[in-house]
């Protein structure tokens, strides 16, 4: 069943990678570009995702989950320079200050406790997320977090099954779950 968490990568890879095309194929009028996210945003995000696969490929952790994360989030972190407008607010300095934490906490405690600190990290900083979902849903976002539910279980399936193996996998279905059910409510 080891195969099992490559094809949660490929699926999570496939998901974020659509995305960036989306991006990409967003006409650069002003109604439009004010809708797309920060990429500051994302590229905070590409910074936790990279922690995420330093630390599991050090703990020698399935790879594919974090790989996925990391890959997707280049690509629309660079499609979002090129067709967004950076902004930075507390919701990239929450995942600065996330990022830090979980480097410490590798470098004090080992690439374990640090992927347990960078899931943690993760968390908190979708928190805002959350909040912004409940506040206006958008529900075409649904099978996204659908998808990253289905890549994360699919991870579990091949997973070592150890805290530090599987942690990343359990957020994502928790988060992502959290997400796709606050975004199906409709405001």
């Amino acid at each position: 069943m080891k195969f099992m968490s490559e094809i949660g990568g490929i699926i999570s890879f496939c998901v974020l990678f659509w995305f960036s095309i989306q991006i990409w194929m967003t006409k650069n009028g002003n109604d439009k570009k004010s809708t797309l996210p920060s990429p500051a945003s994302w590229l905070m995000w590409m910074v936790l995702d990279s922690f995420m696969l330093v630390t599991t490929i050090i703990a020698g952790k399935p790879m594919w989950l974090p790989l996925s994360y990391t890959a997707g989030a280049t690509f629309v972190t660079i499609a979002l320079l090129v067709r967004s407008t950076w902004v930075w607010s507390y919701k990239e300095t929450i995942c600065a200050i996330g990022a830090g934490v979980s480097m410490y906490v590798w470098q004090k405690w080992g690439a374990g406790m640090g992927i347990l600190a960078g899931c943690a990290s993760m968390t908190i900083a979708g928190i805002p997320l959350i909040l912004d979902m409940i506040r206006d849903p958008i529900r075409k976002t649904f099978y996204v977090y659908a998808l990253v539910v289905l890549a994360c279980t699919c991870t579990l399936l091949g997973s070592d099954w150890t805290l530090s193996g599987t942690a990343l996998a359990w957020g994502g279905i928790a988060f992502n779950g959290t997400l796709a059910l606050v975004v199906l409510r409709g405001k």
